[in-house]
């Protein structure tokens, strides 16, 4: 008799529909709208309402219907297959999502499925739910064809479903929030690291630039990272000024700076650059744009850059790690 192959031994996934299926009852759970993702072989999205008891509320259209969901995502990392391992890392995020905003750039108050304009701003004025990532937690073990734990224990999918939302939606309390930070940043140093510095950079473009950082349903972000369409201003965030689009944040910070500026450098005398500048009405609006461009434009869109790159440096370490892994 021929002996069995080590691959042989294994049942790995084939496509997202063998993945869902771990989840069959989700359903029951109070999960909907579970969409096959677009950027993975093996991976699915799924999402569910907030509670209605904690902190956070989500803006609502104009028949009382949610606007802000919790999306999870759950990718099945099968790169980890071609070194024959039993458990396969199943990957998961979550992070709040706008459905009328997947679906258009902004906000339009005069469509009937758009949030109203006052759910949308008291939405933004209640705590908001943490995004999360947990990464060496959860497997597929290709013996068992099941799902298991870091401790080879089986696992129901609703489980696994259930123990990210919570944390999410626990994250808008500040008790609670300790014990979730410590569960996002429990692997290794090098995933702490990133894990650091991509919240930074996030928390950098959405308080401080008045960037909104959407993501879709049918896309993971965690390895690749955001796409252009996704880093936004909205109705909100910006204030019009002769036709521009400002962030208010960044609004706040070129007036402080324009006064740090000009009790530094003023009075100053009629011969100086600065002088000559003061008398010309044209030339003053004319640095008034470009450096209001530069902080406003410029800035945020490097930072995004960087934030990109930093997702690809992490993917780039751990499809490394994956390929030392016998």
């Amino acid at each position: 008799m021929r002996k069995s192959t080590v691959k042989e031994m294994h049942h790995y996934l084939s496509n997202s529909s063998e993945l869902l299926d771990k989840f069959d009852d989700y359903a029951e759970a109070d999960y909907n709208t579970a969409t096959f993702l677009s950027d993975t072989k093996v991976g699915f999205s799924i999402q569910r309402n907030y509670p209605e008891n904690i902190r956070y509320k989500p803006a609502k259209d104009k028949t009382g219907n949610p606007d802000n969901i919790a999306v999870i995502w759950v990718v099945y990392d099968e790169r980890s297959e071609k070194n024959n391992l039993i458990n396969i890392p199943i990957r998961l995020r979550v992070a709040m999502m706008s459905k009328y905003r997947a679906r258009n750039y902004d906000y339009d108050f005069e469509d009937d499925s758009c949030p109203t304009e006052d759910s949308v701003l008291i939405s933004k004025s209640t705590p908001q739910p943490a995004d999360l990532n947990l990464i060496g937690e959860y497997f597929y073990n290709s013996q068992k064809r099941k799902l298991v734990n870091s401790k080879n224990l089986e696992v129901n999918g609703i489980e696994i479903l259930n123990r990210i939302y919570e944390a999410h939606c626990d994250s808008v309390s500040f008790f609670k929030h300790l014990n979730v930070k410590f569960s996002e940043y429990t692997s290794s140093i090098p995933l702490k690291l990133f894990a650091l510095s991509i919240s930074f950079l996030e928390d950098l473009l959405k308080n401080l630039f008045g960037r909104t950082l959407d993501e879709a349903a049918n896309r993971s972000t965690y390895l690749d990272g955001y796409l252009k369409e996704n880093f936004k201003k909205v109705i909100g965030d910006y204030i019009e000024i002769t036709g521009y689009r400002a962030s208010k944040s960044v609004i706040i910070i070129f007036c402080v700076l324009t006064l740090i500026f000009c009790f530094k450098n003023l009075p100053t005398s009629d011969a100086s650059y600065l002088g000559n500048l003061m008398k010309s009405e044209l030339l003053m609006l004319t640095h008034f744009i470009i450096a209001l461009w530069v902080l406003d434009e410029v800035l945020p869109n490097v930072i995004f850059r960087l934030l990109n790159f930093v997702f690809r440096l992490r993917k780039s370490y751990i499809n490394r790690s994956l390929s030392k892994l016998k």
